[in-house]
């Protein structure tokens, strides 16, 4: 079953219209970003991150994320402009994230754009972070053919899968900006997990993408099998019998757990003792396969109840990037849903924290609810930092 409501026909009208530029904003996190965006096609995007100010405490410090975006901010936004080769009084609107995310970090993205709403007469656009991630397949290079220039979301419903650092979520898009949430993680999120894993091999910090770089190259080595043991779910190494829990398998919801594989894969690790340099590879692809599994295993479920129901999938978030990941869910689509089409970002850098997805969700905002909605008081704009995806938040500025 499929909908086509009257607002995507007005969307895809409005769009032809007229083509404008927003300034995306992200501090979310520990990353200082700016985008600028014409329609959905990126004129210049800058990322500056704080990893080598984080990296010696093991993870990100409130305190000293706040005082780098402080120390940043109208650098990142100013090469932003020089990059798309435009000055503020060229743009039509700012898109500023407003949460999820940490309060102190979100705080200065927004007081920069409400600054420079004050100084040029720009409409702000409030933008919950997830919902960049949900649409950053949408985004579109400087180079891309005239078909693409307009191009939107419209086949709904769709399946949104958001895995990164702090969230792991199945959104079920019902409609542009209506969701409603299938399933999320009870503890743990899918690249935390990463994350720490890869802190128990002593990869570094933030260590996830390290640990998927060394499973790249060690897999190929290894044979896994996963096992029913008694009703319970386990990924096995065959060869050096390792065997890792399959959390919340047995579950009929599409909620997942990371917390108990976390704690497992520390025991497994002691119980092996001394692990050598040729072992942290294989021992990396090893996790990374029972951390993905348990994502394929609700991804199946949910395509077995919803089936023929949603003709795309939209991936978003860091963990989108993992190359075994995107196997796993294209294996799992040849088998019997042809029909279903994958939409992602176009490079890997728009699957982690950045700005250009925040421009392009104020962008579709703007043209769906027209100017007059984001000329209200801007004391009305706040940090959200517990903001969740299917909350309508939007509503207060209507």
């Amino acid at each position: 079953m499929f909908f086509f409501d009257f607002n995507i026909i007005y969307l895809l009208f409005i769009t032809f219209l007229f083509n404008m530029l927003i300034l995306g904003i992200d501090t979310s996190c520990d990353e200082t970003a700016a985008a600028v965006l014409k329609n959905n096609i990126v004129i210049s995007n800058v990322i500056y991150s704080q990893v080598k100010y984080h990296s010696e405490f093991g993870g990100v410090v409130p305190s000293i994320a706040k005082l780098q975006h402080e120390k940043n901010i109208d650098k990142i936004i100013n090469l932003a402009l020089k990059r798309a080769k435009i000055s503020f009084k060229d743009l039509d609107a700012i898109a500023v994230t407003i949460g999820p995310g940490l309060a102190i970090s979100l705080e200065v993205g927004i007081r920069k754009a409400k600054e420079l709403s004050s100084l040029y007469s720009l409409p702000i656009i409030p933008i919950n972070h997830m919902e960049g991630h949900l649409y950053s397949g949408f985004l579109q290079p400087k180079t891309t053919s005239i078909n693409k220039i307009f191009d939107i979301p419209k086949n709904f419903p769709v399946l949104g899968i958001l895995l990164s650092g702090g969230h792991s979520e199945f959104i079920l898009v019902e409609h542009l900006f209506v969701y409603k949430k299938l399933g999320e993680t009870l503890d743990d999120a899918c690249g935390e997990c990463f994350d720490k894993c890869a802190r128990m091999l002593n990869l570094g910090y933030p260590g996830g993408k390290v640990l998927s770089k060394l499973a790249d190259i060690s897999r190929k080595d290894l044979n896994i099998q996963v096992t029913n043991i008694d009703g319970n779910l386990y990924v096995r190494e065959l060869n050096y019998k390792w065997m890792l829990p399959v959390p919340m398998a047995k579950t009929k919801d599409y909620n997942l757990s990371f917390s108990g594989l976390k704690t497992a894969f520390s025991s497994l690790l002691k119980a092996i003792g001394n692990i050598d340099k040729n072992s942290i590879g294989k021992l990396c692809a090893f996790v990374e396969y029972a951390i993905l599994y348990q994502v394929i295993i609700k991804l199946t479920n949910i395509l077995l109840d919803y089936k023929d129901y949603f003709e795309e999938i939209w991936l978003g978030g860091g963990v989108i990037a993992n190359n075994q990941l995107n196997k796993m869910i294209r294996n799992v689509i040849k088998q019997d849903y042809n029909n279903i089409s994958i939409i992602k970002p176009y490079k890997k850098i728009f699957t982690g924290d950045n700005a250009a997805m925040i421009a392009l969700v104020g962008y579709l905002k703007y043209c769906k609810y027209k100017k007059n909605a984001f000329t209200a008081n801007l004391d009305a704009i706040d940090r959200l930092p517990t903001l969740d995806i299917s909350t309508n938040y939007f509503k207060k500025f209507l």
